[in-house]
C-alpha cells in the first residue's frame, strides 16, 4: 500500500467516487454543486475528505486555502495537473456559497492587514536628511552670558 502522502488519484478516479457517492446519497449528478461537494480534496491537511465535509466543519482553513491559491495560482509551480484540477474544482466549490465567500474575503483582508508594507517615496521629493549629532545637541550656554533677558 502506497502512504497516504503520496496517494494521488486522477481526476477521472475523483469523478466515478463522486458519482458513486452522489447515486448512493440519492443525489443529482447533473447538479454540479452536488457533484463537487462530494468530490475528495487531494492536497492539505484534510486529504481525502469531501468539499462538503471541508466546508461544513473547517470553513475557515477552506478559505485559507481559497485566498492562497488567488495569491498564487499556479500553487508555486510543483502542482500536477490533476492536483491543479482539484484544487480549481475545490475553489469552485467554496466559492458556490456566500458564507463560503465572506470567508476567503476575510481570510484575503488578514493576510492584507499583516502584508508587508512598502510604502515609496513621493517623486519630486528630495531625500531624507540625516542629521549628525552635533545638530542634535542643545545649544551651549557661554560663560557670563543669560538666556533670560
Amino acid at each position: 500500500m502506497e502512504p497516504r502522502f503520496r496517494k494521488r488519484a486522477d481526476g477521472k478516479e475523483v469523478m466515478d467516487k463522486a458519482r458513486t457517492a452522489i447515486t448512493q446519497h440519492r443525489g443529482d449528478p447533473s447538479n454540479r454543486r452536488h457533484l463537487l461537494g462530494f468530490f475528495e480534496i487531494q492536497f492539505g491537511l484534510f486529504r481525502e475528505q469531501t468539499f462538503r465535509w471541508v466546508a461544513e466543519n473547517s470553513l475557515g482553513y477552506a478559505a485559507y486555502l481559497v485566498a492562497a491559491m488567488k495569491r498564487d495560482p499556479t500553487g508555486g509551480s510543483k502542482d500536477s495537473k490533476e492536483h491543479s484540477l482539484n484544487k480549481g474544482c475545490f475553489k469552485e466549490y467554496i466559492e458556490l456559497f456566500p458564507s463560503g465567500r465572506i470567508a476567503i474575503a476575510m481570510k484575503e483582508e488578514q493576510y492584507a492587514a499583516n502584508a508587508p508594507q512598502h510604502i515609496p517615496p513621493a517623486q519630486g521629493s528630495p531625500p531624507a536628511q540625516h542629521l549628525t549629532t552635533t545638530e542634535h545637541a542643545a545649544p551651549t550656554q557661554q560663560a557670563g552670558t543669560s538666556q533670560h533677558a
